[in-house]
């Protein structure tokens, strides 16, 4: 097989693993999410030290509390690329606030925003997942004050 033809090859395994990941997401299955990584990792850099999860039970709580909250959850893809190492993602996130959320009481409120995502690769094992998003557009919207 040509170098051209393994970088296609891999490519294409990281992409379906990309997209069953956000698939999963957007259906609030944290097992089925999980089941996409070789290694339970979050890194979101909004949260600061809060967003440095690692290790299977962590990350299930984190998206556990994330599709709690929002069980209409959804992602949609605008652009996915490809670099050595990773797959970013641009898109919208948007869902209906249910229960409390990173120090954002419920009011019941919708909120879309713009992400991007980064999806750090080993070979075609999904390592990390950095989402990329604005906290303070969504808390905007979900309490309706101006900040």
């Amino acid at each position: 097989m040509s170098e051209a033809a393994v970088l296609i090859d891999i490519r294409q395994r990281r992409e379906m693993i990309v997209r069953e990941h956000l698939d999963a997401e957007n259906r609030g299955d944290v097992d089925a999410t999980l089941a996409t990584v070789s290694t339970a990792r979050m890194d979101i850099s909004t949260f600061g030290e809060n967003g440095q999860v690692s290790g299977h039970d962590a990350v299930h709580a984190l998206y556990g509390g994330l599709f709690v909250a929002f069980p209409d959850f959804h992602i949609d893809v605008d652009h996915l690329r490809h670099g050595d190492n990773h797959v970013l993602v641009e898109g919208l996130l948007s869902g209906t606030q249910h229960a409390d959320w990173a120090g954002i009481p419920n009011a019941g409120r919708r909120f879309t925003t713009r992400f991007a995502g980064v999806f750090e690769f080993d070979g075609d094992q999904l390592m990390c997942e950095r989402p990329y998003f604005e906290l303070s557009d969504i808390a905007r919207q979900l309490t309706g004050a101006v900040l």
